[in-house]
């Protein structure tokens, strides 16, 4: 996180001034701040790649937390000094993408005040509904008023979308922390225990429920409006429902029937008795790339065991994925769908609900899901597990 503190407080009365009277001034003001911001950002990697362990890293994200709060509190004061701005919707939305608890509650205030009833509020809510920070609480309920005081059904029914989606991923969240006590320790370590305890006491059963209520609802009341991306709101409401009823650990995994890029068809029910892989992925994504060089060594280690991996690729032509192929950075074979509007919009990622990538899920021999999501070591453990599970049976 980030360094240098400037005294500047002093400052803040003049910069108003210049907000209020020139909103021009007000869009290269904050166009400093982001690229401060940015500096910051950069300060923050080189000093977590210089630090330690324990206090040193403490030390260094505690400094980053102070430096970015400077920053969106400079930032507060220009949105405060010129409301109502083209500008100053920009601006609150870059607050709230801080994650700062308290400049999220002001910035929260003035975009209920002000923009409750305008599309651009939206933005605001997207970036807010995204949050993996220690602001969950006012997150939560800054979305929760703009549903239910919006007249504008558009901003209604797009805010239940996001809240839908952010109660769901809250809920995931919960349950890391009650079963990964090292995920438990490092948000401790970098929000504080306060902010922790407020996740720990919901329950991720409810969460999970009522995310797919509100999901329900959108089915009934908003499917026929259109997402920024340009997808029916009850299409991707629909594929939300259908992630979470379908791809969760202990259910079958639901048939995946396309074509690779020649062209060739295949179905992952063809691969039954074996130990499965399976990604959602795209050429065009940094992690799913960083995840090469794991799934490669998967490959080649377990070539003679009932063991394949499969991608699910999303992309916007086929041309990177053919390369990727003929240059043998993916070893592995990869159906291909193109989306409409980007990578994911196709019909099988929109049915299934997948919106992030890469996604991950180890099946067992009988197509049943029993992991998400994990790398590293944990995902070595879980293949020889189940290709354990298949010795067993064969004996």
């Amino acid at each position: 996180m980030r360094i240098m503190l400037f005294g500047i407080l002093a400052f803040f009365p003049f910069l108003g001034a210049i907000a209020a009277d020139r909103p021009d001034q007000l869009e290269h003001q904050f166009n400093n701040l982001k690229s401060e911001y940015g500096a910051a950002q950069q300060d923050l990697r080189q000093a977590m790649a210089r630090a330690g362990e324990g206090d040193e890293r403490k030390a260094v994200l505690k400094q980053h937390q102070e430096r970015k709060k400077e920053l969106g509190t400079r930032a507060l004061k220009l949105a405060q000094a010129a409301p109502k701005t083209p500008v100053t919707i920009d601006v609150l939305t870059w607050i709230v993408s801080l994650r700062t608890p308290s400049l999220t509650a002001e910035a929260s205030k003035i975009l209920v005040r002000d923009y409750i009833n305008s599309d651009d509020i939206l933005k605001a809510c997207l970036y807010a509904s995204r949050s993996q920070g220690p602001d969950f609480a006012l997150v939560e309920g800054f979305l929760r008023e703009v549903m239910v005081k919006s007249q504008n059904r558009r901003v209604k029914g797009l805010t239940t979308f996001y809240l839908a989606g952010f109660l769901k991923d809250r809920a995931e969240f919960v349950r890391s922390l009650k079963e990964n006590s090292k995920v438990l320790e490092w948000h401790r370590e970098t929000y504080g225990v306060k902010e922790v305890e407020q996740s720990l006491a919901r329950a991720p059963n409810d969460l999970a429920k009522e995310s797919e209520q509100l999901f329900e609802k959108i089915v009934e009341d908003y499917a026929d409006l259109m997402t920024q991306s340009g997808d029916r709101l009850g299409t991707r409401a629909k594929g939300e429902l259908f992630e979470a009823r379908n791809l969760s650990v202990g259910k079958v995994a639901p048939e995946i029937e396309g074509q690779d890029v020649d062209g060739v068809r295949f179905k992952l029910s063809d691969y039954r008795g074996r130990v499965v892989l399976l990604t959602f992925s795209g050429t065009w994504c940094g992690p799913c790339r960083a995840m090469y060089s794991e799934e490669r060594s998967l490959v080649e280690r377990l070539k003679d065991k009932p063991f394949a991996v499969l991608s699910f690729n999303a992309e916007e032509e086929a041309e990177p994925l053919r390369k990727a192929i003929k240059s043998r950075e993916i070893t592995w074979r990869c159906w291909y769908e193109h989306g409409p509007n980007g990578p994911g919009s196709g019909p099988v990622c929109m049915r299934m609900g997948i919106n992030a990538f890469p996604s991950m899920f180890i099946l067992d021999r009988s197509g049943v899901i029993r992991y998400k999501e994990i790398h590293g070591d944990k995902l070595e453990e879980a293949v020889n597990k189940l290709l354990k599970e298949i010795d067993a049976g064969n004996h």
